[in-house]
């Protein structure tokens, strides 16, 4: 129906609406195609999130859900996230196409080379780095909600693997940093888990998979530590603003190289761009040196400070994205007592790894957490009962003057409580 409809309209014609505009992944969409030259609008809920300042830079209309009509809305194309699929699909045929965001975004990328990310973690980062990579001349459409189109042969896109919305899509190039079992409540186990890798990296032309989760296809270029890997790095010191490592990248060594970013991991992702850099015959060179323009994405590993208080603004809200804030922020600030504020996200998740949350919490000297939500109240009340060290959040936090990173840490929204905490910080020197 979607082709029909682009053979009959003009397609700088076409009024797109997007249900859940503000989701990291609708929002890119909507700047890409307010890019294209589409008119864009959408509906969300009316609070700020932090994808609200991309939307407006663009010039799109969004509006709150109660907005929202279903028999009066002007639009050719409504696309939604899965989040709202019941919704939709409940609803009857209307004159106007209604398709889920992954399923849009397969359609639309269709004859381009796409250089598609996947895996648990890592991937908006990786997005990121590679878009600098680039020097910003490819579309993009980033998990954080930020997009671009532009008139190139290659689109960088973020490739979630939740109900295995990554199987609609065909990259050029793939990439894989890690297989750990997530979003339990759609797989199984992690031989379900990782067996949609395998399907993801089967529909791939070539695909680049970090070596310590190798799937064994013809298709596949490994990347890590293993010297045996087609690509590897072997990190010979850290310092508190980076690393300094030797990196083989095909038939080149890279001897001492300095990399400005805190965290192993950001060596791991450094070394995956400069693999696909390799892969499609980019001068390493100029590689390296955009890479080294690479800043951050919001919401990952975002810092700020007052006085001896350091903040971290990140989207992690698994344990081991916990585990690697605290490794990096222990690498930035061995010295200085660390903060854990934690709102999870979704009831399967904290359910399903208990046990590995309280392991990450316990690294911290203190943990806080949040919760809005009723059907996760009594497994955070358990965190708390059952675990000395976690109390619930309140307004006193940060209304100490000894040394302090304080790690933000959540997919939902958190930044009202991490200003409070600035200004308590702040306060202490008034």
């Amino acid at each position: 129906m979607i082709y029909t409809l682009c053979i009959y309209f003009p397609v700088n014609r076409l009024r797109i609406c997007l249900y859940g505009i503000k989701g990291s992944g609708l929002a890119a969409l909507a700047a890409y195609l307010s890019d294209y030259g589409l008119d864009v609008y959408g509906y969300d809920k009316s609070e700020e999130l932090f994808t609200d300042s991309e939307l407006k830079k663009h010039n799109i209309v969004f509006k709150d859900f109660s907005y929202f009509s279903f028999d009066n809305e002007d639009c050719d194309i409504l696309i939604y996230s899965s989040a709202f699929r019941e919704m939709f699909l409940k609803e009857t045929l209307r004159r106007y196409i209604k398709i889920e965001y992954h399923e849009f975004v397969a359609f639309i990328l269709r004859g381009y080379k796409v250089i598609g990310v996947s895996g648990t973690h890592g991937k908006t980062t990786c997005v990121g780095m590679l878009d600098a990579m680039f020097n910003h001349s490819t579309s993009l459409i980033q998990g954080d909600g930020v997009g671009r189109f532009v008139d190139s042969d290659f689109v960088i896109l973020e490739c979630c693997e939740y109900m295995d919305h990554f199987l609609n899509y065909s990259p050029y190039i793939g990439v894989i940093l890690s297989i750990e079992l997530d979003h339990t409540d759609y797989f199984k186990n992690y031989t379900d888990y990782r067996n949609s890798f395998i399907k993801f990296a089967n529909r791939c032309d070539r695909v680049l998979t970090y070596d310590l989760y190798h799937l064994d296809l013809n298709n596949e270029y490994l990347v890590g530590t293993r010297t045996d890997s087609t690509y590897y790095y072997n990190i010979k010191r850290s310092h508190d603003k980076g690393f300094i490592a030797d990196l083989y990248i095909s038939n080149d060594t890279i001897k001492n190289e300095q990399i400005d970013y805190i965290g192993e991991y950001m060596v791991k992702l450094y070394t995956f761009c400069l693999s696909v850099a390799d892969m499609l015959g980019m001068n390493i060179e100029y590689a390296r040196n955009n890479i080294r323009k690479f800043k951050c994405v919001k919401r990952r590993f975002n810092l700020s400070s007052v006085d001896n208080a350091i903040f971290v603004d990140d989207y992690a809200h698994q344990p081991s994205q916990i585990k690697n804030v605290f490794n990096s922020v222990s690498q930035m600030k061995p010295s200085y007592k660390k903060v854990l504020i934690f709102k999870p996200d979704r009831l399967s998740r904290i359910n399903d790894f208990y046990n590995e949350f309280i392991k990450s919490f316990n690294l911290f000297d203190e943990v806080y957490l949040l919760n809005n939500d009723k059907d996760k109240e009594e497994l955070v009340k358990r965190m708390v009962k059952e675990n000395q060290k976690v109390k619930m959040y309140n307004s006193e936090v940060g209304k100490e003057k000894e040394d302090a990173v304080y790690c933000f840490l959540s997919s939902k929204k958190i930044s009202n409580e991490l200003e409070e905490v600035k200004l308590n910080r702040k306060a202490l020197n008034t």
